[in-house]
This record gives C-alpha cells, structure tokens and sequence, in this order.
C-alpha cells in the first residue's frame, strides 16, 4: 500500500494509524522539501497506543531536495506514525510518499 501527504506544514500531522488486527511493514518515506527554505528538518514519531511517544528520527532536507528513509520498521495496532516539520524561517512545505506492507489478522 501507499500514503501521500501533499504539503505537510509545520505543524504535526498523524500519518498513519494502524487500526486493531493489522500490523503495518513501513518499507520506504520519501520526504521532499518544496518550499525552497534552507535549514529545514522534519521529525517522526510513532506513538504506541496508550504510551508516550517514541522519536523515529530527525531528517535534513536541503532546498528543493528529495531524502529517502528506507529503514523498515513495524507498526503495531493502535500505533500512530506521525510528522512534524520546521525551518528557520517559519514556512517549510514537504511532500511525504510512504510505502507500506498492510497485514490484515482478521
């Protein structure tokens, strides 16, 4: 399966929830920085269900540049991957192209 999130912000955004009987194998996120805004990050996080936040990592995306994170990580029912962009000046905008492997337990 795939995800697209079209102009991310900075502000955080839920991402994905997985719901109860499914177990998400995120393969690849494509991150690209649209905004042409220099010393821009964007951080991920996932958030077991009923648990404190746990931080997946801070990616540096240079002007107009495309950064790929394929790392494979699991996502359990309940969990919540979420975003959150920045830059210094305030206006960073990201597109977000996740791939993912949905196994359905039901």
């Amino acid at each position: 399966r795939r995800y697209y999130k079209d102009g991310l912000a900075e502000s955080s955004a839920n991402l994905l929830t997985v719901g109860s009987n499914h177990l998400f194998i995120i393969k690849t996120i494509i991150i690209c920085e649209r905004s042409d805004q220099v010393d821009t990050f964007i951080d991920f996080s996932i958030t077991p269900s009923g648990q404190s936040a746990i931080k997946v990592g801070r990616f540096t995306c240079s002007q107009e540049k495309t950064f790929i994170f394929n790392d494979v990580f699991v996502l359990d029912a309940g969990d919540v991957l979420s975003a959150v962009g920045a830059s210094v000046a305030g206006t960073a905008q990201y597109d977000l192209w996740i791939t993912f492997i949905d196994q359905n337990w039901s």
